[in-house]
This record gives structure tokens, sequence and C-alpha cells, in this order.
């Protein structure tokens, strides 16, 4: 009678195969290295009045250690049903892990964000302003693919609550973003 393989031998092999199919051929992690790049994607909006939308924004970051990364970026969503548009800025850090082809990463950012009525009465009959300043909080996170050395696509996602207004403002999105990468 034919024996099946034990559970935790099976679970050691599966791991080893996973960890040979994602590591690149060589560790690529390096110190002072710039990732300059922009992303598209999909945002909703959770506040006074939900919302979908659309946009984008350019990210740019420096790696002060192969785990670690200082990030900023500015971003601009559009909700047109919701008739608002958000511009936001952040300055954070990020770590992830970064030797093999498929880099995880998540941060935290702040800076600030303004929130614009697209609303074409804004001003006229309408009690909400047409314009306000707003402090974002952010919790971006995402992977990356590293093409080759200076190029990488990814996915990423964002957590951000707009602070300093009558009441909290929460956004999630997630985008599609590319990268270039030099200095190292």
């Amino acid at each position: 009678m034919r024996r099946l393989p034990r559970a935790p031998a099976a679970i050691a092999a599966l791991a080893l195969c996973a960890a040979a199919l994602l590591a690149p051929t060589r560790a690529r992690a390096a110190e002072h290295e710039w990732h300059a790049g922009m992303s598209f994607g999909y945002s909703a909006l959770f506040a006074p009045t939900d919302g979908n939308g659309f946009g984008g924004g350019l990210h740019l970051a420096y790696g002060v250690s192969d785990m670690f990364n200082l990030l900023a970026d500015v971003d601009a969503i559009a909700y047109t049903d919701a008739k608002w548009a958000v511009v936001s800025g952040g300055l954070g850090a990020a770590s992830g892990s970064d030797v093999l082809q498929r880099v995880p990463w998540i941060g935290a950012e702040v800076g600030p964000a303004g929130i614009i009525s697209t609303d074409p009465h804004c001003g006229l009959a309408t009690l909400e302003p047409c314009h306000a300043f707003r402090l974002s909080i952010a919790a971006p996170f995402g992977v990356d693919y590293k093409i080759n050395r200076s190029f990488a696509v990814g996915a990423s996602g964002r957590v951000q609550v707009l602070l300093l207004g009558d009441s909290p403002w929460l956004t999630i999105g997630a985008f599609a973003r590319a990268e270039y990468t030099w200095g190292f």
C-alpha cells in the first residue's frame, strides 16, 4: 500500500518551491535608490456625501535602507457623482521587503489636502463651502513587481482620512502604478 506524504513535509516542500519561484537570480536590495512614478485608479469617498471617483498622482521615494523609504506624493481624485474633487499631498515613510522581485510595502503619510466643489451652483445657494483645507493622514500600501533594475509596475491601495472639518472624510482607493528607479 502506498503512503501519502506527511503534511509538514508537504508544506515545507511547497514553501521551498514558492521561495524559489519568487526569488530573483540575485538580491536586488539597494540603499540610496530613488523611485519616481505615477499611478491611476479608483477611489471611494465616505463623507457627508458618498461618491466614487477616478484620478491619479505622482510619487517620489528615496531608499534610506533596503527596508525603509522616505515618501512624497501628490494626488488628485474627482468624485463626479458627489460633486467633489480632492487634491492632496503627503510626506512619510514606508517599509518593505526589497530583496524579492515582488516588493510588498506599507507606509504612513501626513500632509495638506484641499477639497473643491465641482457643483456649478457652488457659492450661490448652498451652505457648503466651495473649497476647504484639510489635514490628510494616509496609510498607503502595495506590491511592486521589478521588471528590471530600472523599471517596476505594481498595484497599491490607500486609506486616507481628511481632518479639520466639521466631520472627517474617509477615502479608500486602489491604483495601478509604474515607476522608474535610479541611483543604485
